[in-house]
């Protein structure tokens, strides 16, 4: 949770500087992760607002510059909201400011401990199994 929370500390600084809220930056990430199109319902239900609210988180970084919304070209009742260039810029930064943060971390640690953690997190990262997203097969183990 330390870790966590010292990468997210150095993103969120930069979001601070953007003058973000929160369901704004969460959206811009969204967007950046699916590195598609999203109807305005695919991203409520991906950040899990209401249609309502996350139109009008839409409509604020429509004006910001950081997306653009478009109709569906075979369904023109249907809004696709995309990163631009300035989006795609801002996500990219954010992701490279956790990562450094993350990088920073490992170097302070002695290449001892540093080894065992490659070690250890080795399957999970390059496994064939996505722990991040797979169910836990085992209940007990639950937290």
């Amino acid at each position: 949770e330390r870790l966590s929370c010292a990468a997210n500390s150095s993103a969120m600084a930069d979001v601070a500087k953007a003058d973000l809220a929160f369901s704004q930056f969460r959206t811009l990430m969204e967007l950046g992760a699916r590195g598609t199109a999203l109807s305005v319902n695919e991203l409520a239900d991906a950040v899990q607002l209401s249609v309502a609210a996350t139109g009008r988180v839409v409509d604020k970084l429509v004006g910001l510059g950081y997306t653009d919304r478009r109709e569906d070209p075979t369904d023109r009742r249907v809004k696709r909201v995309s990163l631009t260039a300035v989006g795609h810029t801002f996500v990219t930064m954010a992701v490279d400011a956790r990562a450094d943060a993350l990088r920073a971390f490992t170097r302070r640690l002695p290449s001892d401990v540093a080894h065992a953690l490659a070690c250890a997190l080795d399957p999970v990262v390059n496994g064939d199994i996505d722990y991040f997203t797979a169910p836990n097969p085992d209940p007990q183990t639950e937290s």
